[in-house]
């Protein structure tokens, strides 16, 4: 049955419904339906993102849907002037614009024929996370995609995780191995992010690589007075930390190879062992972060994401309190 459709005066959604109207999900059985979520910011292009996006929703039985961020101009314009009829006009004549050119860039990508109406493409104005996270939520989405870009972006997509509640996977070009590098600081005896990488394994039929990274000595956050932590502190570390990785593999269904890394940085440690096997993507946790790693320009995840020459998700996680021994 088609959907019911409803005039908004919004000019934020536009997507294929009539005259501006934007088209709400049926809340049958299509509800039930899995749905992956590509992101594009303004007028870009990534077709190699799109061609992730399509494979990872073949992947997971999903539907792919696709979403175009543009800017909000309403702001300024009633900045300067009065906002007036022939503003709305020209602004629904752009979302129309970019929603035919994203549709015909999508059925040439994609090499897929048919009726292009039948594609899952809205476009909406505003903020690139408000809009992002708010049209996963009405989605119900369990993955979003983006493309990588540069500068802080990094950040963008650690802020973008924890806020829409979902892994974002920054999608870069297929590398020989499928295997999922996840990275587990083991302070979470849930070990969250291990959990998330051996079920989306699962469904995509790859193996994991558990790394954890324990700092050596020297680089070893100093104490009162500036003293590093004893030999015999360091020693017992390891050993605990060691003997849970070692539960950590005993515990999960998947095949799991647990690995420990000692590098003086932790974004370094993930991708040298993703390096080392070629893997295909890495997966990272985020939690709430502190102002000042914010304006630093985020936590590990970030790094992870600006220095990756490979996919990267970046999974959202609960707080947690770090254990007395925790380096990270």
């Amino acid at each position: 049955m088609k959907p019911e459709t409803v005039r908004t005066s919004s000019l934020k959604d536009f997507d294929a419904g009539e005259h501006g109207v934007r088209v709400p999900l049926s809340t049958g059985l299509e509800s039930a339906r899995r749905r992956v979520l590509l992101a594009l910011h303004q007028a870009e292009w990534p077709s190699g993102a799109l061609l992730r996006a399509s494979l990872l929703s073949r992947a997971l039985d999903a539907e792919l849907h696709v979403l175009r961020i543009l800017p909000d101009p309403t702001s300024v314009l009633l900045f300067l002037r009065p906002f007036e009829l022939a503003d709305v006009k020209c602004i629904a004549d752009e979302n129309r614009r970019f929603l035919e050119t994203t549709r015909a860039w999508m059925s040439t990508v994609l090499l897929a024929g048919g009726d292009p109406d039948q594609q899952r493409v809205v476009v909406r104005r505003g903020a690139l996370i408000d809009e992002v996270s708010a049209h996963a939520a009405e989605l119900g989405a369990e993955l979003i995609v983006v493309a990588p870009h540069g500068g802080r972006f990094g950040a963008l997509v650690e802020v973008l995780a924890r806020t829409s509640g979902l892994p974002v996977w920054v999608a870069r070009e297929a590398r020989s191995d499928d295997t999922i590098v996840a990275a587990t600081d083991l302070e979470d005896a849930t070990y969250p992010v291990v959990r998330a990488a051996t079920r989306l394994a699962d469904r995509l039929r790859t193996s994991v690589v558990a790394v954890h990274n324990l700092r050596p000595r020297a680089s070893h956050p100093r104490g009162p007075g500036g003293v590093l932590p004893s030999v015999d502190t360091v020693a017992e570390i390891t050993k605990d930390k060691t003997e849970r990785l070692s539960q950590l593999a005993r515990q999960l269904r998947t095949k799991t190879d647990c690995v420990m890394r000692h590098d003086d940085s932790t974004a370094d440690a993930i991708l040298g062992e993703a390096r080392r096997r070629d893997a295909d993507a890495v997966m990272v946790g985020t939690r709430e972060q502190a102002w000042f790693k914010r304006l630093s320009g985020g936590g590990v995840a970030a790094r992870v994401v600006q220095q990756a020459r490979r996919s990267v998700i970046v999974t959202p996680l609960p707080p947690v309190r770090a254990s007395a021994h925790s380096f990270e």
